[in-house]
């Protein structure tokens, strides 16, 4: 009687249930390379997807400041620490005691920190000039104009721009390679 496929003894591969060591180690070398193509992808994703929310989420904050200063008849502003990479919303009608303006307490309009993988590029104000210090102060008016800003934000060598325009207090956000419109359409100086 055979004891193998082919007729001519050896192995018998009825009784055969599990892998050999070979097959294993082959699998677990497949997994590894994969791994390891893999992962350092996810984690330039992660970053990138973390700059996008950070952008947009400043966008969304700067476009909910206007309809704040609108709504509310008084000029509010973004006070932004670029060496923390902090924001907070003020409202400047209602001086404090050091003159600086009164931070806006309210539920919805919280202080927002970057994410320590992102940094501000650059600040512009509407003349074009970088920004002077590491305060710096996006002001929006009652009328719903704005002091108007440019604000680079950057992860790695992914960038986005968020910009602010002084005429109408529009705000518009984008990468900065797939939207250089945002950069260059617009004359903040004007």
């Amino acid at each position: 009687m055979p004891t193998s496929v082919t007729g001519s003894g050896g192995w018998s591969t009825r009784g055969r249930r599990g892998f050999t060591l070979l097959e294993i180690l082959v699998v677990l070398g497949m997994l590894a390379v994969a791994a390891g193509l893999i992962v350092p992808r996810m984690g330039r994703s992660l970053e990138r997807r973390e700059l996008h929310e950070a952008a947009a989420r400043f966008a969304h904050t700067a476009r909910t400041v206007r309809e704040f200063a609108i709504s509310t008849a008084q000029t509010c502003a973004l006070e932004i620490d670029v060496s923390a990479g902090a924001y907070g919303i003020v409202a400047e009608s209602g001086q404090s005691d050091d003159g600086q303006g009164r931070t806006v307490q309210a539920s919805w309009l919280k202080s927002e920190r970057w994410p320590a993988s992102i940094r501000v590029s650059e600040y512009r104000n509407a003349a074009g000039a970088p920004a002077g210090g590491q305060h710096e102060r996006l002001r929006f008016f009652p009328d719903g104009t704005s002091s108007g800003a440019t604000l680079r934000l950057a992860a790695g060598d992914d960038e986005y721009v968020v910009v602010v325009h002084p005429q109408n207090g529009q705000v518009q956000w984008g990468h900065a390679a797939d939207n250089p419109a945002t950069m260059v359409q617009y004359d903040l100086g004007d």
